[in-house]
């Protein structure tokens, strides 16, 4: 698949997701993906959503997984964050509470998302696993 065609797919996918639809944030901060990297990752993680997202649910070992991939990023696909983080994050809330690094992320995400994301309060997170 071509990167045109994984970006398109992108938004597709960010306009048919309810709590996204008609942000201005998308509009403001330009979340393409710039670099070739981080179209690469955008791509990626598309294609590990396909995989792992159902029904806007992720099982505990698809996100014990995330958790380990973003334990060194700030977002996804490095230091900026892009629609790709959007997207996930809107499909990840209801089940973040017990993972640090993913609870970083998504409030990260959250923060810039206009109210569409509610943020998860830093006393669920656990101390010492």
């Amino acid at each position: 698949m071509s990167a045109a065609m994984a970006l398109h797919n992108l938004e597709l996918l960010i306009s048919g997701n309810s709590s996204l639809r008609g942000s201005l944030t998308f509009e403001y901060y330009h979340f393409k993906a710039t670099t070739l990297d981080e179209q690469a990752l955008t791509y990626q993680y598309l294609e590990w959503r396909a995989q792992n997202v159902h029904e806007n649910r992720l099982e505990k070992c698809v996100l014990e997984e995330l958790n380990q991939i973003i334990l060194p990023r700030a977002f996804l696909t490095g230091s900026r964050l892009t629609a790709v983080d959007l997207l996930l994050a809107s499909d990840l809330r209801q089940s973040l509470e017990a993972l640090g690094s993913l609870i970083r992320w998504y409030n990260a995400v959250a923060v810039r998302s206009e109210g569409k994301l509610t943020q998860i309060p830093i006393h669920r997170m656990p101390l010492y696993s």
